[in-house]
């Protein structure tokens, strides 16, 4: 009752005489229904980008877990570091995305090229700093009480992983670029080919065949870090298509700017500073559940990845709306469709807040 007391509240005419108008104007309305069809456009690819991103680590979990529960439980206590350090400096690459999309809504296209090639120096500096990290993780452990199998499977892991810190984020920041361009497909595409070559890979690494000895949780790390390598050159392939090479990303060679670094710091530390934050108590819950037994963290684990899936919609719909920005006033109908979207899904709900110019 209320809600059609509310709908005829805004049908109702504002002034009076013939200067009268309706509250919502039919080209609004009509506005409206073009920027959800763009939302949904861009959302669903990278909704399925999410899952198969998700499916990886199932698969992880799955082939893991045939192995025996200490390297299942090495893998979890390693990824309960990597992912809430990841998400922290890769906030600033992810800054990349609402820098590039508002360019392209301003007609600036000619300035995304130096905008990516001042990300690169962003991906080196916060790479070198996530390998030094990741290589000298065994202090994290230290004082848990973690069974000392399962504790060395993770420190091996996350050695693995380190080697492929670099490719790691510019594959992100690569990705951000496409996303910012309007183009969501490549990550999609690239998301399904990574899936198929993480099986061959962790059969391999994993349990010894084709001339590699068997690794265990270790050799998980090992084949995260090549399948990192190889999404990465197949985004720079991307680079060759037309909507990338009008930015003139490589026409020219860039030496780092603090007043183009300052902005990806300025957004992207928010950013960073709010996955961290969603992330790290989750990663806690499974560094203290470490203490129990590497069973526990086992099943603990396997709950984990099943629950995450529901993440994934909701972050892509999130995540899909600042790829539609464009300049003008029309910015705020964007940001209440993205609202009803995803306040739709009672899961876990991330959305960021507009960044005004």
């Amino acid at each position: 009752m209320s809600s059609c007391k509310h709908a005829s509240t805004l049908a109702e005419p504002t002034g009076s005489g013939q200067n009268a108008r309706p509250f919502l104007e039919p080209s609004i309305v009509s506005a409206s229904a073009e920027e959800f069809r763009t939302l949904v456009r861009l959302a669903l690819p990278l909704m399925a980008a999410q899952l198969l991103q998700m499916a990886q680590g199932v698969m992880d979990t799955i082939m893991a877990g045939h192995l025996s529960a200490p390297d299942l439980a090495g893998i979890a206590l390693g990824l309960n570091v990597l992912w809430p350090s990841q998400f922290l400096v890769s906030g600033f690459v992810l800054a990349a995305t609402p820098i590039i999309a508002q360019l392209r809504g301003a007609g600036r296209v000619a300035e995304v090229g130096e905008i990516v090639r001042q990300g690169f120096w962003i991906v080196l500096f916060a790479a070198l700093v996530l390998m030094l990290f990741w290589s000298n993780v065994g202090f994290v452990y230290d004082g848990l009480g973690i069974e000392p199998h399962t504790k060395a499977i993770a420190i091996g892991y996350m050695h693995a992983t380190s080697w492929g810190a670099i490719p790691l984020l510019g594959y992100f920041l690569v990705r951000y670029l496409c996303e910012g361009m309007g183009h969501t497909k490549p990550a999609m595409y690239m998301a399904l080919a990574a899936l198929v070559l993480k099986w061959p890979l962790n059969y391999a690494f994993m349990y010894g065949h084709w001339g590699i000895p068997q690794l265990g949780g270790v050799g998980c790390g090992w084949a995260s870090a090549i399948l990192w390598w190889a999404e990465f050159f197949g985004m720079l392939l991307v680079t060759r298509m037309p909507f990338v090479r009008v930015t003139g990303l490589f026409a020219k060679f860039s030496w780092p700017k603090w007043s183009v670094l300052q902005r990806f710091f300025v957004i992207g530390l928010p950013i960073g500073a709010t996955g961290f934050a969603e992330v790290f108590a989750f990663s806690l819950m499974g560094l203290l559940i470490g203490r129990l037994g590497p069973e526990t963290l086992a099943s603990h684990q396997i709950v984990g990845n099943a629950s995450a899936s529901t993440w994934a919609p909701t972050i892509s719909i999130g995540r899909g709306w600042p790829r539609s920005w464009r300049c003008g006033p029309r910015r705020s109908l964007r940001w209440w469709w993205a609202r009803c979207c995803c306040s739709a899904d009672s899961s876990w709900l991330r959305c960021s807040a507009p960044i005004r110019r």
